[in-house]
């Protein structure tokens, strides 16, 4: 990866990216791909319903960059490895409490590479990633439309279909609430309910005539939320989106400064939550 991403604004402190593993049959040896193994920092089991830290020498051995288990992890557990040089968001308070935690992200592209169509969102390692994209298909967005949820709740929003080519045809009915949808680069909203053959965002103003060139993609996102730096403090609450679009990374631009922002409740005894993850995505250049 030729984009590095920082915690400071001189960009002297490195974060380096977690890596999940899942498997298809049990198994108990990894590849550290994306950090050495001296730079592993904590090695954690998710069971679909806790964390577990692992211990090296009880849990687990260390060689090199080879991860070997005690035990095998089974095929619906998930393997995360996070690194020393992370990012963290920490949460403080009494049991109960709601709490949020933002902190500053600035990514910087090395000198031979140029970046457009940069997209910020975050993803839960815990999860499977879902995504669909739909390439040069006309998309008509509708402002105040109502559909029934999965909780069978009447919901407002904007209404997307897809009469010019079909492609949204055959959904299965609300599988897609709580992903997050992008048009054309552009983050729009959250989807709240869908039939088979549209779907509902809470965006619900948002107006759109489809051109044949539109590209729509749906997805699965994490909990973590995302707004530009404009003046160097913390942006407003409502300019935190969980996903943005980056301005370009090039020769007249090398960095961006971004907030990172996240909120939980405090559970009753402390607890590392190691499973979200910013993801960049664009297409890359030859400066």
């Amino acid at each position: 990866m030729s984009i590095l991403v920082y915690k400071d604004d001189a960009c002297t402190q490195a974060i380096k990216t977690p890596q999940k593993f899942t498997v298809v049959t049990p198994s108990q040896v990894f590849t550290l791909t994306k950090m050495t193994g001296a730079e592993m920092g904590h090695l954690y089991k998710y069971n679909g319903t806790t964390h577990i830290k692992l211990i090296v020498g009880t849990d687990y051995t260390l060689s090199g960059n080879i991860i070997t288990l005690a035990v095998a992890l089974p095929t619906n557990n998930v393997l995360i490895a996070v690194p020393n040089d992370r990012l963290n968001l920490n949460f403080g308070g009494v049991f109960g409490a709601t709490k949020t935690s933002t902190v500053p992200v600035v990514f910087k592209r090395e000198t031979q590479f140029m970046y457009d169509t940069l997209m910020l969102t975050s993803e839960n390692l815990d999860n499977t990633p879902f995504v669909q994209t739909y390439v040069d298909t006309a998309f008509d967005f509708t402002a105040n439309q109502s559909m029934t949820n999965s909780a069978n709740q009447s919901v407002v929003g904007t209404k997307c279909t897809s009469s010019v080519g079909g492609q949204l045809t055959g959904l299965t009915i609300n599988a897609l609430e709580g992903y997050a949808l992008v048009l054309n680069n552009t983050y729009i909203g959250i989807i709240i309910a869908n039939d088979v053959s549209s779907i509902l965002v809470n965006n619900v103003g948002f107006v759109h005539v489809g051109n044949a060139v539109d590209d729509l993609s749906i997805f699965s996102i994490g909990t973590l939320l995302f707004a530009l730096d404009v003046n160097g403090t913390v942006p407003n609450s409502g300019d935190f989106k969980p996903a943005i679009t980056l301005p370009n990374l090039d020769d007249s631009k090398n960095t961006v400064k971004v907030w990172v922002k996240d909120t939980v409740v405090i559970p009753e005894v402390a607890t590392n939550y190691p499973n979200m993850a910013f993801k960049l995505t664009g297409i890359e250049y030859l400066a």
